[in-house]
């Protein structure tokens, strides 16, 4: 088995710029990098340990937006526009009208108050792998003639078995976000459902909570994360830990989000669905004799229009829920087929720490909020030091 060596090894993103513009030089490990250019006074720290322990599922939900109401019907995308000639769907005509976002993991993970990289993943498959394959042969092949009794035999092998787990299951230790007293608290986290458009609109609330105060207020959103920047004196935090966490919701103005997921235990599917035009099975009849009877009865040399024949139905594809009678075999929106429900807020799994540490002597202004590109940079960097940092303790 690859075992994983965790170990309380740590990153402290911190910048500090003058109050002119300078270049930031941020020193990770044995590296120095020289990049970006701000202005303003920044200082932000994120402690990074060897994270939060996730057990993430052996799918990906997958999500589809439309923009323009033009492509869409009262079922969903307009099954024209999505299959060839034939009537087959083709992934490319959607790919070509969607913005997509894909959650792995069966959708563990929408939205946290630190970056991806305090966060560690192990599947199904590897727990599975772990409980009913490797503790197993081990506990079948223990060598219990290394012992003096049978007893010591058996403490040393749970011993062992549960060292294994721990090293599988991690620490769970969580990042800390480290400011001052004073300092203005700029914070960021990862968000898997941002769509680039003006037609969303976003609500990010951060939450704040501990014995010396607490405080709730909205953040902003952007590509794959979420900001916080909130000035100290709106804050008014003492010194302290505390607990924070952000929740996101979204309202859609214009165009429709569509849903994918494999989940064995509630799939939902994005596929074709009709419905009729009529109210009942016998208006449809009644229309289509009617029609019938006037084409029999249209003259092509009277100068009359032809009859137009009746739409019977209106496809789309559309979010699934797949609760058909086996006996039914049509693709019509009938009492066995359910619309899914687009889920349109998500919390954050964990509250993360927030500590707050007695102001000191240099620490005189109030400082500016970190802009988003520098949160973005210090993650891309953290992310580079972690992946280092566990390539060096695998073995």
């Amino acid at each position: 088995m690859k075992s994983r060596t965790f170990k309380k090894s740590f990153l402290v993103a911190s910048t500090s710029l003058a109050a002119c513009a300078q270049t930031a030089i941020v020193s990770i490990g044995t590296y120095t990098i020289s990049s970006l250019t701000f202005i303003g006074e920044v200082k932000a720290d994120l402690i990074i340990y060897s994270g939060r322990g996730y057990r993430t599922r052996n799918f990906t939900n997958n999500f589809y937006y439309v923009e323009d109401e033009s492509l869409l019907n009262e079922v969903g995308v307009k099954a024209e526009l999505l299959e060839d000639s034939w009537g087959f769907f083709e992934p490319d005509k959607l790919n070509a009208i969607t913005q997509q976002r894909y959650v792995g993991g069966g959708g563990t993970q929408y939205v946290q108050a630190t970056p991806a990289e305090c966060s560690y993943n192990y599947s199904e498959d590897e727990e599975d792998t772990l409980l009913n394959d490797t503790i197993p042969d081990i506990e079948a092949f223990w060598d219990y003639s290394n012992y003096a009794t049978y007893e010591e035999g058996e403490a040393a092998l749970a011993a062992y078995v549960q060292e294994i787990k721990d090293e599988f299951y991690g620490p769970n230790e969580p990042c800390i976000w480290q400011f001052e007293q004073g300092e203005d608290i700029s914070t960021w986290g990862f968000y898997n459902l941002f769509f680039d458009t003006p037609n969303i609109d976003y609500f990010v609330t951060w939450n704040i909570s501990g014995a010396n105060g607490s405080w709730t207020g909205s953040g902003t959103v952007g590509s794959d994360s979420v900001f916080l920047n909130v000035a100290a004196s709106d804050a008014n935090l003492l010194p302290g830990d505390y607990t924070i966490s952000v929740d996101v919701s979204f309202n859609i103005n214009q165009g429709r989000l569509f849903f994918e997921s494999p989940d064995p235990d509630d799939p939902v599917d994005f596929k074709k669905a009709c419905k009729s035009t009529f109210d009942s099975y016998d208006d449809e009849i009644a229309a289509y004799e009617a029609y019938n009877d006037a084409l029999d009865a249209w003259d092509p040399n009277s100068g009359e229009p032809e009859p137009v024949e009746p739409v019977y139905e209106i496809c789309g594809y559309t979010s699934l829920t797949d609760l058909r009678d086996p006996n039914w075999y049509g693709e019509f929106l009938n009492p066995y087929i359910e619309r899914a429900d687009i889920p349109g807020s998500y919390a954050s799994s964990y509250e993360e720490i927030l500590r707050i540490l007695p102001a000191s002597a240099d620490n005189e202004v109030v400082r500016a909020s970190a802009p988003a590109t520098l949160s973005i940079f210090l993650t891309g960097l953290g992310a580079i030091y972690l992946r280092r940092q566990r390539k060096l303790t695998h073995k």
